[in-house]
């Protein structure tokens, strides 16, 4: 992926924690793009972002949900607490605990994409972390 792709991507995600509320940072730490601060407690947001649709049958992005260079594993609880998945061509963004990333790469039907499930990921993704 591009720096531009992933420097645009943290930035909708920023942009979309901003719209619910959320106090961040972009940090673009080993393993984290952005800290969240909330309720007296901080978590750690991993932004992986898609530039378009690129599966057989056209209507899903694909993320690529992994860390490491060479070797490459899935996404994991040492590495961050959130994931949040940018689809660049509409701006928006699907919010996930890290628990629920179970492979290397994540396919996600573009029609999920809105604004409504955004908010929707995001308040189910904080019900997991209390």
């Amino acid at each position: 992926m591009s720096t531009f792709v992933g420097r645009a991507g943290d930035h909708i995600a920023a942009a979309a924690l901003h719209r619910l509320g959320v106090q961040s940072a972009i940090c673009n730490q080993d393993g984290f793009d952005i800290a969240i601060f909330l309720n007296q407690k901080s978590y750690r947001l991993e932004v992986k972002a898609a530039s378009g649709v690129y599966s057989i049958n056209e209507n899903k992005f694909t993320f690529s949900t992994n860390t490491g260079n060479k070797t490459k594993t899935k996404l994991k609880s040492a590495d961050c607490d959130i994931v949040c998945l940018v689809a660049l061509p509409t701006r928006t963004c699907i919010f996930k605990h890290v628990s629920q990333i179970t492979a290397k790469n994540t396919r996600l039907r573009c029609s999920i994409f809105t604004i409504e499930n955004e908010t929707r990921s995001w308040n189910e993704t904080m019900e997991t972390l209390e």
